[in-house]
């Protein structure tokens, strides 16, 4: 197949992760890093490791008053870490307590 056009290693490299299995997994790991950049590092550091169940984000927190607040702004997390992906992939938090 000759190309025409050249193509920058961005385009190639998009176009092997989206034709591979990869495209799921670099998504829920932006996910991750997107909610995490989105409560900012101080509610983050009261935070472990954030999981992806399904379409359900699993955030262990060390407090019951912390996590009822984020449970007030849930909805929001969610709009927010939903555009910042390429495909919608949360439908709602679950925070717990660790």
């Amino acid at each position: 197949m000759k190309r025409t056009e050249p193509e920058s290693i961005g385009e190639i490299m998009r176009k092997a992760i989206d034709s591979s299995s990869l495209n799921e997994g670099l998504e829920r790991a932006k996910a991750i890093e997107t909610f995490l950049m989105a409560v900012g590092p101080a509610i983050a550091s009261q935070c472990r490791r954030p999981r992806i169940d399904g379409t359900l984000l699993v955030v262990p927190v060390k407090s019951a008053s912390l996590r009822n607040e984020l449970m007030l702004s849930r909805t929001a997390i969610v709009s927010h870490v939903n555009s910042r992906l390429r495909i919608p992939l949360l439908s709602d938090i679950r925070f717990i307590s660790f």
